[in-house]
């Protein structure tokens, strides 16, 4: 996987590279949805992939676009789509559209955002916490009691607080 969206798989006998970027799912929603009588997008198809509740030509469509976009030539296409998913159990397409489609949506799940990838250097150093860190509670909210008579009862409770207004910044 990469951080374009695509993958390499091996299929047909090849290794090969697959690519949904956002023409080809534009593509790809426009033509699943055809014949639908209720429009699907990319994360619901991928949902019904999972399930195996997808149909034939969504998984071909997933295929055929996803060759053309990781590059394979288009005059070989329309070949490969006819001999390794046309012509062979519904079944032995399902992994590879799922691939290909999961890949297009969520990317590379091992690349992590914000991973440290130089050497800190005090210019590139920062004092601020990062957001992915978990934020340290100070010793008094952790020894607050959950049990209070105010909020913690079994039956529903009525919102009865006024709304705030923000006070005007006191002028010296």
């Amino acid at each position: 996987m990469s951080g374009d969206g695509s993958i390499m798989l091996t299929w047909a006998g090849e290794e090969r590279r697959f690519r949904l970027a956002i023409g080809q799912l534009r593509e790809l929603q426009e033509s699943i949805n055809r014949n639908r009588p209720v429009p699907v997008g990319p994360w619901s198809l991928y949902q019904m992939i999972s399930r195996g509740d997808a149909w034939m030509d969504d998984l071909r469509e997933v295929i055929r676009l996803g060759l053309i976009g990781g590059g394979t030539p288009s005059h070989m296409v329309p070949g490969l789509v006819k001999r390794y998913v046309e012509e062979r159990p519904l079944f032995e397409s399902v992994p590879t559209a799922q691939a290909v489609l999961g890949c297009a949506l969520l990317g590379d799940v091992t690349d992590q955002v914000g991973k440290k990838t130089e050497v800190e250097t005090p210019a590139t150093s920062s004092s601020f916490q990062s957001s992915t860190e978990p934020v340290q509670q100070s010793d008094s909210l952790r020894n607050t009691s959950t049990n209070a008579h105010s909020g913690n009862s079994l039956h529903a409770s009525r919102d009865t607080t006024a709304p705030t207004v923000a006070s005007p910044i006191p002028t010296q």
